[in-house]
């Protein structure tokens, strides 16, 4: 007889040979267990729900919590992060999810979904928070900008210079694998937080001329320009908006110099109205949330897996 309960940090070693299946390329079980530890003050003791019978698991789904104030409103979130259940238990997906659609007066998101369990999540009333990323390469035109821009890179100035709601932001995220950076210019200010990942080429455009280029040139060299990966500076949080895209060639100059990396990747709600740079659209990348509260303009991606597990 299958039951569905919590799981608790003290459950990795219960859960981790169902972990295992994943087909997550450099997912060893030191990163696993990341997903197992409380990184933030949370009321939450749990991690998930595990589905078990006869004392093993066979199915899991990871709760990454979090609190966070959102317009003066104390904001509950829940990251949904490696639901998988064995083939011969795949009747109870859904009574696994449903642990966790009975959370009250919390946002729920979903980041790394696959199409399958996207479209599962849509029936159930999840809404998009977004369906692609912008790819401002480093190597194509840009526009200057009016006024002068200075950045703020070492971790000591930085925390320095940040206050309230940013600063716990930091103190939060500052052991994980990202890089924390404030752009002034001025009186304003920019908190922005990225992380240094490797995308290919073909995920980052969705353009079928370029695909058309791409293919003749495959004939002339033997070498596929969109099989290439790039190291891009994929942003996740920028504490004002406005001013990021206004100085958008200024932070991609920024990247590519100090950091050598091929442009800005940034999910494309967070970059409304022109820009004094050349974008790509990506191809499709589906991420979801079901909120009573928020709106999609007021969900990042802090406080998530893509964090947690170093995504």
């Amino acid at each position: 007889m299958s039951l569905i309960r919590k799981a608790y940090p003290e459950d990795f070693e219960l859960i981790y040979p169902l972990l295992k299946e994943f087909d997550a390329k450099g997912m060893t079980a030191e990163r696993w267990k990341l997903l197992f530890v409380k990184h933030w003050a949370t009321e939450e003791d749990y991690v998930g729900y595990v589905l078990i019978d006869h004392n093993v698991a066979f199915g899991f789904i990871g709760c990454v919590f979090s609190q966070r104030t959102i317009n003066g409103n104390n904001e509950k979130f829940c990251g949904l992060s490696s639901w998988i259940v064995h083939p011969d238990y795949r009747s109870e997906s859904l009574l696994l999810l449903s642990e966790v659609l009975r959370l009250k007066n919390y946002t729920i998101t979903s980041y790394t979904s696959i199409p399958e369990a996207a479209e599962i999540l849509k029936k159930l009333r999840f809404k998009i928070l977004d369906t692609s990323y912008l790819w401002f390469p480093s190597s194509m035109p840009m526009f200057r900008t009016s006024g002068n821009i200075n950045f703020i890179t070492n971790t000591n100035e930085v925390r320095d210079f940040l206050t309230g709601h940013d600063k716990k932001i930091f103190e939060d995220h500052i052991h994980f694998n990202a890089e924390h950076v404030i752009m002034v210019n001025g009186k304003e200010s920019c908190y922005v937080i990225f992380k240094k990942i490797p995308f290919y080429r073909r995920k980052l455009i969705n353009v079928r001329f370029v695909y058309y280029l791409n293919r003749i040139w495959k004939i002339l060299t033997g070498n596929s320009f969109l099989d290439a990966e790039v190291m891009v500076a994929r942003i996740h949080y920028t504490s004002n908006r406005e001013m990021f895209r206004k100085f958008l060639p200024a932070v991609i100059k920024k990247m590519n110099k100090d950091y050598h990396l091929k442009g800005v990747v940034i999910e494309r709600r967070f970059i409304k109205g022109k820009t004094k740079c050349f974008g790509y659209v990506s191809m499709p990348q589906i991420s979801l949330y079901k909120s009573a509260t928020l709106d999609p303009d007021q969900i990042d991606s802090l406080y998530t897996e893509l964090f947690v597990l170093d995504y």
